[in-house]
């Protein structure tokens, strides 16, 4: 059976049968967890003429951000702040401590726009660099929301978050111009913390132990409750029993 299930509140099922079997429980939703989870260097790290994608293998400026929070992943969203001229010079990816990797930069290149303030999120309607965003960013005020152009964020849903988070960056044209780091930022969102509980009891109305007969009918109830902060999505609980 499918239903609903909002946050802090339970839905109960109370079922009849001849024996007493386990539940399974498959899950999906989200909920809105602690974070951002904040890596603000400084002094601001430089990356280009020391940085360069071409070597073999690539130099890359490496940041870490540590999540000390254990909780499966719904959705990530990664926040870039930086100052580089010819900004599109930069490659970045995002490595999950499971080892997922994922590419937020890798081109094209060649663009003049300046600076990077941006966050990206899989559900934007403009990949990076393009449509309203090609133009140059300002180093302040709220990020422009984009999509990632080498993949997507939802490679790391499933996951567990907690652990070193990687970042690294590299320059493709190390020569012709540098940049500074200023800010990364991790935005998760928590998969659905669900839980089921079932009781028996022997079917006995009246209470006169007409049906108190080993094999006979018992009455078992299972109960689903969301221990998360959002409520799941339409039809995503299925108990099968």
């Amino acid at each position: 059976m499918a239903m609903p299930v909002k946050p802090i509140q339970a839905w109960v099922v109370t079922c009849f049968a001849t024996a007493v079997v386990s539940g399974i429980l498959a899950l999906s939703a989200q909920a809105q967890v602690g974070g951002p989870y904040v890596d603000a260097p400084n002094p601001q790290p430089a990356y280009g003429n020391t940085t360069s994608c071409n070597t073999g293998p690539p130099t890359y400026l490496t940041r870490t951000i540590n999540v000390p929070d254990s909780f499966i992943i719904g959705d990530l969203d990664l926040g870039f702040l930086a100052n580089h001229t010819w900004r599109t010079d930069t490659n970045l990816d995002i490595i999950s401590p499971a080892g997922t990797t994922v590419a937020m930069l890798n081109g094209p290149y060649g663009a003049n726009l300046n600076n990077y303030n941006v966050r990206f999120d899989d559900e934007s309607g403009t990949v990076v660099d393009t449509g309203f965003h090609a133009s140059s960013d300002s180093l302040v005020g709220a990020p422009n929301v984009v999509r990632p152009e080498g993949g997507a964020l939802s490679a790391f849903d499933g996951e567990n978050a907690q652990g070193n988070w990687t970042i690294r960056i590299c320059d493709v044209y190390p020569a012709a111009d540098n940049g500074n780091l200023r800010r990364l930022e991790l935005f998760f969102t928590e998969a659905a913390r669900l839980n089921a509980a079932k009781t028996s009891s022997v079917y006995d109305p009246g209470g006169a132990g007409l049906y108190a007969i080993p094999g006979n009918d018992v009455v078992y109830t299972i109960t689903i409750s969301n221990a998360g902060a959002g409520a799941t999505d339409t039809n995503t609980v299925e108990l099968i029993d």
